[in-house]
């Protein structure tokens, strides 16, 4: 029996020294995952914040181009408008001109 308890003390001693190595690399490692943790926690508030921010340009972006599409297409509109009016002159005076042409050959004749 002595061989086996001189068997058994030597595994207790070896898991003793194993968990005295172990241990403390375990409380690191979480000590250093705690602090990741906490890097992640303010990469991730920095993100969001980036984000809010770069959202709120591009709404005041979108809304500057949208006002500049809404100016063009008001532009658009008048000279559209205008060109209505011009070829409504012109159309008058072509309607005009063959209305009277055939009024000219019935007082020349």
């Amino acid at each position: 029996m002595e061989g086996l308890s001189q068997e058994l003390v030597t595994i207790i001693a070896a898991a003793i020294a194993l968990a005295a190595v172990i241990v403390p690399g375990v409380r690191s490692l979480r000590r250093e995952i705690g602090a990741l943790r906490g890097e992640i926690g303010a990469l991730r508030g920095e993100f969001r914040n980036d984000l809010a921010v770069f959202r709120e340009e591009m709404r005041g972006e979108l809304s500057a181009f949208e006002e500049e599409v809404r100016g063009e297409f008001s532009s658009l509109r008048a000279d559209v408008s205008e060109l209505r009016e011009r070829m409504a002159r012109v159309e008058g005076l072509f309607e005009g001109f063959t209305r009277s042409e055939p009024g000219l050959r019935a007082g020349s004749a």
